[in-house]
């Protein structure tokens, strides 16, 4: 008894390093994940909730007491040391003792991960390294770390692995987990996998719907949970952002996309009768937005209003639209100087289809030099024809998601209503306007689609607001004074950035 009790003794000495530098930060999801014995455990948690930091105490915890307890049975004669054969250790020469792979599906994720495991690894830095490489290091109990991107399973083929960690799990092709599964069997090494979820990824059917396995531990919790976040960034979101998206990010929800785009709107709480004299009420613009189309364009009139929102804030508000068939670019333009004309107002901008920038041999103009031209012509325009340039504009999921917010969002703000006159508008089966775009636009019913149905009918009138939405309010928000792109929040949340 005496020599196990001493044995435990050095053990929980030569993990003191670890833990005392964990002290401070893990909160309880996150050493829920530590203090998890099973051989396969993976944490689905929002953005920026600490799953990445849990993953890698977990790693790092299963890697450091393997090699207390190896150390220790090396002091009791239980086991011989290991040393490299010359005087430092080669990947392509020594056989490590144990092989820990840290895996993204891409290089930029993969290094997210290792360089937060070499944070991790600092406290016993010291008195366990003894080479360090890009992408690599050795410990000297012969312990190799490397880091590995998951892409292509090709790259995953030939080693005995003793443990792997995974960050963004869900975005790992399925082929390269099958293959992980492969190098971990014969050792039967284990398995840390940290993300967010994403339906209908592999990880929903094989881990998360497989919750009842006993080798297999799962973790999940919100943002919100993460002491570390300033609980105004949490309300912020739920003021900007729709529902669905909230509960993807922020709540780590697995909800799929289905039926209706914009399901947040409502007839009644969305549509609003529409009083002239707000048109020249201080703050108040009227813009347009055109998706262009010889077949069916689509053109809307809205009003930026500082006072229409649900709250008594800024909102929009869609006072007019132009549905047409089988018209120029030229004819298109002169019908909406006729109805500024009818309004008698100017134009603050007009925001337009990207496509409208294409040019052909033939063309002389592009659709958006011709509108820009007539509309200057008639007077109608006080500034630009304006298009979504950057990649994060033109994202169809971030203009969605933009627009999902303006509707109604999570804490139950609508900003963007239409008019009742509008609303109220009724034309030949096939053809709709606002009121029908936004009533009928669906997500794409096949298995695993994150995509709108562009059916030609209920996608033009949406697509025009999205441009204005995107191009008014470009995707992103400032922090301390600095502008900060949403595309990697759309990657994380669970959504592609869709290109045109």
């Amino acid at each position: 008894m005496r020599v196990l009790a001493a044995r435990y003794q050095r053990r929980q000495a030569a993990l003191e390093p670890v833990l005392a530098s964990w002290a401070v930060r893990p909160f309880s999801p996150q050493r829920s994940i530590v203090e998890d014995p099973r051989r396969v455990v993976a944490a689905f948690a929002g953005v920026r909730a600490g799953k990445t930091q849990g993953g890698a105490d977990k790693v790092l915890d299963r890697g450091w007491q393997d090699r207390c307890s190896f150390l220790a049975d090396v002091e009791d004669g239980k086991a011989e040391a290991w040393a490299p054969m010359g005087s430092e250790p080669f990947s392509d020469r020594d056989t490590p003792r144990k092989l820990y792979w840290v895996v993204g599906a891409t290089y930029a994720l993969a290094k997210v991960a290792w360089v937060k495991l070499i944070e991790r690894m600092a406290p016993v830095w010291d008195a366990a390294v003894i080479k360090a490489t890009a992408g690599e290091v050795w410990w000297s109990d012969g312990t190799l770390w490397q880091m590995k991107t998951g892409k292509d399973e090709a790259q995953l083929q030939g080693a005995r692995v003793d443990g792997v960690w995974v960050d963004e799990v869900c975005v790992l092709p399925e082929p390269s987990w099958n293959q992980i599964l492969n190098r971990l069997t014969d050792r039967q090494g284990w398995a840390i996998l940290t993300g967010s979820p994403r339906p209908g990824t592999w990880p929903k059917y094989r881990l998360w719907d497989a919750s009842e396995s006993k080798s297999l531990g799962l973790h999940h919790w919100h943002t919100a949970d993460n002491p570390h976040i300033p609980p105004e960034e949490i309300e912020r979101a739920k003021r900007e952002m729709p529902e669905l998206w909230y509960k993807r990010d922020f709540e780590a929800s697995w909800d799929t996309f289905d039926g209706l785009v914009y399901s947040q709107f409502s007839a009644t709480e969305n549509v609003k009768a529409f009083e002239r004299s707000w048109l020249t009420d201080r703050g108040a613009q009227v813009s347009a937005s055109v998706d262009f189309g010889i077949r069916r364009p689509a053109c809307a009139l809205t009003l930026a209003h500082p006072s229409i929102g649900s709250d008594g804030g800024e909102g929009d508000i869609v006072v007019d639209e132009l549905v047409l068939t089988d018209v120029s670019v030229i004819e298109l333009a002169h019908a909406l100087a006729d109805r500024c004309d009818y309004w008698r107002i100017r134009l603050r901008n007009v925001y337009a289809d990207p496509a409208g920038n294409a040019r052909t041999e033939a063309d002389k103009q592009t659709s958006v030099m011709l509108l820009g031209q007539v509309l200057r012509e008639r007077g109608v325009l006080a500034g630009a024809v304006v298009t979504p340039t950057e990649p994060a504009q033109r994202s169809v999921a971030n203009g969605i998601r933009a627009m999902q917010a303006r509707i109604r969002a999570m804490d139950g703000t609508r900003r963007w209503f239409i008019s009742t006159e509008v609303a109220e508008r009724r034309y030949p089966a096939g053809i709709v306007g606002t009121m029908g775009s936004v009533q009928g636009y669906k997500w794409r019913t096949r298995a695993g689609a994150e995509d709108p149905d562009k059916d030609g009918t209920h996608d033009h009138f949406m697509d025009s607001l999205r441009y204005r939405e995107v191009c008014l309010r470009p995707p992103g928000r400032t922090v301390a004074g600095r502008y900060v792109p949403q595309t990697m929040a759309v990657l994380q949340g669970g959504r592609r950035g869709i290109e045109f």
